[in-house]
């Protein structure tokens, strides 16, 4: 896989100088660990088929505002994000779905909100 003129898609080092979009447990960054930036172009890949599949909550991230989901959500949220990790082959967008699950799996367990602030 990724060995055609289209491989640089899948790996995500082909995104590091890209804008990020931002996921966190607190409305202020004060926390960096609480805190993590994930490319722009990923972020569109995760919503973009979020969509395709007519899921609820993952369609709603603005990559260019703030969304914040409430605790309530997070777990609808972590539902949808364990169906596209079901389904993609495409690594990059695994360890990306991994990475924000991570999170809202925090943010449950702490009764926080996620909160996804765009660029």
């Amino acid at each position: 896989m990724g060995d055609n003129e289209f491989g640089d898609r899948l790996r995500l080092g082909t995104y590091k100088e890209d804008p990020e979009v931002h996921f966190g447990l607190a409305e202020k960054r004060e926390n960096a660990a609480e805190w993590t930036g994930v490319p722009e172009r990923l972020v569109n890949r995760l919503t973009s088929l979020a969509e395709a599949y007519e899921l609820h909550y993952l369609p709603r991230i603005d990559i260019y505002g703030d969304t914040v989901f409430k605790n309530e959500q997070c777990k609808a949220l972590d539902a949808e994000l364990q169906f596209v990790r079901g389904i993609v082959k495409d690594p990059a967008l695994a360890k990306t779905v991994d990475r924000i699950s991570d999170l809202v799996k925090t943010a449950l367990a702490r009764s926080q909100r996620l909160v996804v602030s765009g660029n």
